[in-house]
């Protein structure tokens, strides 16, 4: 109970701590939470005919609570954590881009059982169908969003050298491992890079998902709040720039080098052989004492016996 305790206490001193720098894009994730609610209310109450439709709320459903996750993870100073949800909600963007309004495709999709591959089974065709939808053409445009997905995925599938930088630090007294949430400034800058990526990719998602509603008024009202929140993003450049050039600088400072990584990884190793001789003597042991628990009780047998 105690360690739960400690965890607790941490998140909360995370929390408070980084709160003033995450506070825009908090404000903007909150905002577009509320617009994924109100649009699942419209879709909901007014679907276009159909199976599409279906798996648009089913997938847009998703994105909220994915959006949102990340955002609570962001904030508790798991930045690492919410930046691989970020790149599950732009996957998510992809599917519900590439099911569009085509029946045979949310036949597919819903048909689709192969647990070893997504849908579509091609990240690019999420991009592609995605940008498709928002009428973007822009070859660069294209290329940024490749750029943040494959960053995102640096956290998402613990790449070696970003699992290095969070969870191994050097600092004055030597190496420290970092466990729970982190209030640096490499971790805020982790946090910033997840919420911001929630609003790009979650704006996007929600215009492309509004398509389902049958209501005109509806569609174009909350389709012109996402462009909304997308443009005052915009305005985040420069606070998002601040941060990230904050956590880079320290990354550079209290990243492991590879020479000090080779260190550990022989010091690890030395280790790993110290336990494995130490395991072996006390299985012996173990051994030993088994085999004179058992003479002992072989011997009391005969003394009754004798008696």
């Amino acid at each position: 109970m105690s360690i739960m305790l400690d965890r607790l206490r941490a998140e909360s001193r995370a929390q408070a701590y980084i709160s003033d720098y995450l506070g825009p894009a908090v404000a903007l994730v909150d905002q577009m939470v509320s617009l994924y609610d109100r649009g699942l209310d419209a879709i909901g109450e007014h679907p276009r005919p159909g199976g599409a439709a279906k798996v648009g709320l089913i997938l847009t459903s998703r994105l909220a609570n994915d959006i949102r996750v990340c955002s609570l993870s962001a904030q508790l100073g798991y930045g690492i954590q919410a930046l691989a949800l970020g790149a599950s909600i732009f996957e998510i963007v992809g599917a519900l881009s590439h099911v569009g309004d085509s029946e045979s495709r949310a036949v597919e999709w819903a048909e689709h059982a192969d647990l070893r591959h997504t849908y579509p089974r091609r990240v690019e065709d999420g991009i592609e169908a995605a940008l498709r939808s928002l009428a973007i053409f822009n070859p660069t445009m294209r290329e940024n969003w490749r750029d943040a997905y494959r960053f995102m995925c640096t956290a998402k599938h613990a790449n070696p050298r970003i699992s290095m930088i969070h969870g191994l630090r050097v600092d004055a007294p030597g190496f420290s491992f970092l466990c729970g949430p982190d209030p640096t400034a490499f971790g805020v800058w982790m946090s910033a890079e997840a919420l911001y990526n929630a609003v790009f990719f979650g704006a996007p998602g929600i215009y492309v998902a509004l398509g389902h509603c049958s209501e005109a008024s509806l569609q174009v009202g909350l389709r012109g709040e996402a462009r909304r929140l997308a443009d005052a993003l915009h305005g985040l450049e420069s606070w998002f720039t601040e941060l990230r050039k904050a956590g880079e600088e320290e990354s550079a400072h209290g990243a492991v080098t590879q020479a000090q990584a080779s260190a550990i990884t022989s010091a690890l190793d030395s280790e790993a052989g110290r336990l494995k001789q130490e395991t072996e003597r006390l299985t012996c042991e173990t051994e030993q004492l088994r085999q004179e628990t058992v003479r002992l009780r072989r011997d009391t047998a005969s003394l009754r016996r004798g008696q």
